[in-house]
């Protein structure tokens, strides 16, 4: 799904006509959006993705681009970690309603679904303790795998 929101401006993308559909009139069609699968789609969907969160005021790290941060005038940093069409969004206690705005922002350009504190990211187990505000990160099923 995500990749069928990228924007296809840039590279238009050609393809075969299915079979059942052929109209000998036209030798190829034209992809209005990414298709998933094709090459171009994981770049097409990157690129917008980071143009629109450009857009809203987030800079890319210039040494890790799916990592981006936003510095608010009134004080909290909004920090995002994205793969592929997964994003953690980390920002200080007391600043939901930035990320609130953030996020209204966002969904405007691209379907989300909220689903709340991660407990699994990239091979990563994520165990959160808020009172004794720790973060402990394992890898035992990768390591067991």
């Amino acid at each position: 799904k995500a990749f069928s929101s990228a924007d296809n401006d840039d590279n238009p993308l050609y393809v075969q006509q299915p079979t059942g559909f052929e109209d000998p009139q036209y030798a190829a069609c034209l992809l209005l959006a990414p298709l998933e699968g094709t090459r171009q789609a994981g770049y097409q969907y990157m690129t917008t993705n980071t143009n629109t969160l450009v857009s809203i005021g987030f800079e890319q790290s210039s040494c890790e681009p799916n990592f981006f941060r936003k510095r608010y005038a009134d004080g909290p940093t909004v920090y995002l970690a994205i793969y592929v069409d997964i994003m953690l969004v980390r920002y200080p206690r007391g600043s939901r309603a930035v990320v609130d705005e953030f996020l209204a922002d966002y969904a405007k350009r691209f379907n989300i679904s909220i689903v709340g504190e991660p407990t699994r990211f990239l091979g990563y187990e994520i165990t959160r303790d808020r009172d004794k505000r720790t973060m402990l990160l394992r890898q035992t099923r990768y390591i067991e795998d």
